[in-house]
């Protein structure tokens, strides 16, 4: 493989060290992260194209703030 330039190569060093502290994480905080990049993705997606998002897109992305939320919840809420 040829000499990286200097933009591959620190979106190289990016990925290695984003892949590290993701490795970190738990399995319930890899699977919400996932989740929510599939769900954004899609927002994205459908609100690029027609500026208008299907119901299917918005229960998804309820259901990943949910997962967010209690995968990195770090104390209790105060009522």
């Amino acid at each position: 493989m040829g000499k990286l330039d200097k933009f591959e190569l620190i979106r190289k060093n990016r990925l290695a060290v984003n892949k590290a502290a993701f490795d970190q994480l738990t399995e319930e905080q890899q699977k919400a992260i996932r989740a929510a990049q599939v769900a954004l993705r899609s927002f994205v997606s459908d609100f690029s194209e027609c500026f208008d998002v299907n119901t299917t897109t918005a229960r998804e992305l309820q259901e990943c703030f949910w997962a967010m939320n209690m995968a990195f919840e770090t104390e209790e809420e105060s009522k």
